[in-house]
Formats: structure tokens, C-alpha cells, sequence
């Protein structure tokens, strides 16, 4: 996996077949929390988040590697669901069950060597999403940096414009 430079908010990543089928997995994870994909200050469903990851991921070819092209946001996301994925998969290993509507059925398919009678080898799949989040990890710092600038100053320019308003006096 490698994460290219970012441009104008967007990264590439180039990910093997394991790292798609964990990054999948962490999509399918972070879909099956209530509310994950809601706009927090419209409350309206949006479409930034990992749903058109999940479904990048959906559509391609069994074998090899693919590139996506996520947003800041994207990333950040992923790097969240990573770190829930790996806590799941750790649940599955002690209950050999999950809370997450099919996630335990996307682990049989996509890791066989996983199943309901066999979790223990979902303690090695917390292991590889663990080291790939560790991988991410200078590029979610980096969309995490951006993304807070990016709040930054659009609360300084709403302060500025709130300001202005109310010095209607002085125009």
C-alpha cells in the first residue's frame, strides 16, 4: 500500500488484494454504525463518506491490487474504521460473532480460513488491519491537519462576517 501525495484534498491509495479485502471490511464496518453517513450540521444523508469506497471495492476484479482516490474526509473515516475493525475482529475471536449486520458472512467470503466454528483467525486479520492503519498513518495525520484547517477558517471567516454585521454602524 502506498499513499501518493495529496492534491487538492485527494490522495491515491494503491492497495494489494488483502488490503482491499480489509479495507472493504472496515467500509462495511464503519456502514454498520447508525448515523456514520449524516451530515452532522444538516442531519441529511451525504455522499463524502465510505459508502462510494465500499462500492469502488464491490466492483472490482477478484485477484490484484486497485488504487482509489479518496477525499480528506475519506481518508479520516477510513482510518477511524480501521481502528474499529480491528477492535471487531478481536470481539469475533473471543464470541465468534459480531454486532455488525454482515460482516461476520464478508469475512467468510472474502477469508475463508475464518468461520464461525474457526474465529481464531480473525485475530490475525486484526493484526494486518492493524499494520495497515499503522501504514496510513502519516496520510490520515495529514487529512486529519487539513481537515481541521480547512475548520479553522471557515469558523474564522463566519466570526469575521459575524463581526462585520454587527457594525452596521461604521459602514
Amino acid at each position: 500500500m502506498r499513499a501518493a501525495d495529496t492534491l487538492e484534498g485527494m490522495s491515491k491509495l494503491s492497495l494489494g488484494d488483502d488490503e482491499a479485502g480489509l479495507v472493504y471490511l472496515a467500509c462495511l464496518y464503519h456502514l454498520g454504525r447508525p448515523g456514520t453517513e449524516v451530515d452532522p450540521v444538516t442531519r441529511q444523508p451525504h455522499a463524502f463518506g465510505l459508502t462510494p469506497v465500499r462500492a469502488a471495492l464491490e466492483g472490482r476484479p477478484a485477484h490484484g491490487g486497485i488504487t482509489l482516490e479518496v477525499s480528506d474526509y475519506q481518508l479520516k473515516l477510513l482510518g477511524e474504521a480501521l481502528l474499529g475493525l480491528v477492535n471487531e475482529l478481536k470481539q469475533i475471536n473471543l464470541s465468534g460473532r459480531s454486532v455488525m449486520p454482515g460482516l461476520v458472512e464478508a469475512i467468510t467470503r472474502l477469508y475463508p480460513d475464518v468461520t464461525a466454528e474457526e474465529p481464531a483467525g480473525a485475530l490475525d486479520l486484526s493484526g494486518e488491519a492493524a499494520m495497515l492503519r499503522r501504514r496510513l498513518d502519516a496520510a490520515v495525520r495529514s487529512a486529519n491537519a487539513e481537515l481541521e484547517r480547512q475548520r479553522a477558517d471557515a469558523e474564522a471567516q463566519r466570526d469575521a462576517e459575524r463581526r462585520g454585521r454587527w457594525r452596521f454602524w461604521r459602514r
